[in-house]
């Protein structure tokens, strides 16, 4: 299996799992929004799972709440997931809707997806 972009209309691109050149499914994705309760400005991750994601600097200390999509993400307050996670977010805890539940408020720089 392999991982490839696909560009679609309007610039947006959507990345998939591919294997012998046949779409197998999608990549999982987690969604950071800027305001608690899901609100505001939403900010969309594709990303495999182990792999540590640095948020641009324009989504940097910005995220208030998350949807995992039904998968479990480790939050960082540094760059490059270093030191230990501040918080886990999985299917069924808290946090998803109000990150000062977990104290990271507009505080994440880098995120691992776990599952």
């Amino acid at each position: 299996s392999t991982f490839v972009t696909e560009k679609r209309p309007y610039g947006f691109k959507i990345k998939h799992f591919v294997n012998d050149g046949e779409v197998v499914g999608d990549a999982p994705r987690v969604s950071l929004y800027e305001h608690i309760g899901h609100e505001g400005e939403k900010y969309d991750v594709m990303m495999f799972a182990g792999e540590c994601f640095n948020l641009p600097a324009s989504h940097s200390d910005w995220a208030s709440s998350i949807n995992t999509h039904g998968h479990a993400v480790e939050l960082y307050s540094n760059y490059h997931c270093q030191d230990s996670y501040k918080a886990k977010v999985a299917p069924g805890t808290g946090c998803h809707s109000d990150f000062r539940d977990c104290d990271m408020n507009d505080d994440i720089r880098a995120m691992i997806l776990k599952f």
